[in-house]
């Protein structure tokens, strides 16, 4: 991955790994279904991942999301 992720695609990217469903991150950011679609597609192809959980992995290793907490 070359370029970091806007706050948004952090945004999914915490909504997937918290396990949030597609309409629940919807809500919680104030958005249609359909925009966090496309933000999740975008996450995808920007990690190179297949699925939610894929992008979740990918992420984890790469050290984009923090631990709950802050600590490791």
């Amino acid at each position: 991955m070359n370029k970091p992720l806007s706050p948004r695609l952090v945004d999914v990217l915490q909504a997937l790994a918290a396990g949030e469903t597609l309409s629940e991150t919807a809500t919680r950011l104030s958005l249609s279904e359909d925009t966090v679609k496309t933000h999740r597609r975008r996450l995808y192809a920007r990690l190179g991942a297949r699925t939610g959980a894929h992008a979740v992995a990918i992420a984890s290793r790469s050290e984009l999301l923090t631990p709950i907490g802050g600590g490791r």
